[in-house]
């Protein structure tokens, strides 16, 4: 492929391949099989995770990436979750809604264990929709956090949020 200049190398980092052009790169993944596409980003996911020895920010959203499209649910968790925090802070909302809204599909589906971390990425989720004017799916949203809550401070915090969202609505 290097031959017929459909990929390039980079002298100076070992392993590293690029495809010339994103056009090639589109037409490659479109011609692969899901099984396929599937066991790519994983690999790649793994690899990465193997190379980098601490996540950055940019690594931790590769990581991100590749595991919600190889669709390994406990990496999803591990690294989209605190992706979609990581975007949100960063004012990325609309990446923040995507990663936060594939670990509460999985979280949703989870033991109690994994309780407090639903709610917080559904706080975060709403808050998201709450900045992003979706006033209706953050007051969904938060309304359905409210029973979840323990404390009386926690519960008043989302009530203020939903008044914000009204308010803004």
């Amino acid at each position: 492929a290097i031959n017929l200049q459909l990929l390039e190398s980079n002298p100076n980092i070992k392993l590293k391949i690029y495809f010339v052009h994103d056009r090639i790169r589109e037409a490659f993944y479109t011609k692969l099989s899901e099984e396929k596409k599937l066991e790519l980003h994983t690999r790649i996911a793994y690899a990465l995770e193997d190379i980098h020895t601490s996540v950055d920010e940019d690594i931790l959203f590769q990581l991100a990436h590749h595991y919600i499209e190889g669709k390994e649910e406990k990496k999803i968790i591990e690294f989209a979750y605190p992706a979609g925090i990581k975007a949100k802070e960063k004012y990325a909302y609309n990446e923040a809604g995507k990663y936060l809204k594939q670990v509460i599909t999985i979280l949703a589906n989870k033991q109690e264990d994994c309780k407090d971390k639903l709610i917080t990425a559904k706080k975060n989720l709403a808050e998201v929709y709450l900045i992003t004017g979706k006033y209706d799916q953050s007051i969904s949203l938060f309304n359905k956090i409210l029973p979840l809550l323990k404390t009386d401070i926690e519960r008043a915090q989302i009530y203020q949020m939903i008044t914000s969202a009204y308010f803004k609505k």
